[in-house]
């Protein structure tokens, strides 16, 4: 469904990463985040991370600086 509200060239340069949720634990968040992210990217490869800041629970988002980062409402 992401996938298709794309124009046909992005299409192709989405990848879409499932992680699972690690409760109370950014730590393990993070180094699974960065290896699977890592698996699929080169160096000069653009990352951008999408979320939604709904409140404190959205704090996550914050660790990853090295991203660009687009909030959807």
């Amino acid at each position: 469904m992401i996938r298709d509200a794309l124009p046909a060239d992005w299409q192709r340069r989405l990848v879409v990463i499932p992680i699972r949720d690690h409760l109370y634990s950014d730590n393990l968040r993070l180094a699974e985040v960065h290896e699977k992210v890592l698996a699929v990217t080169d160096e000069e490869d653009r990352v951008l991370l999408v979320g939604h800041r709904k409140d404190h629970s959205s704090d996550y988002l914050d660790l990853f600086p090295q991203w660009d980062f687009q909030d959807v409402p």
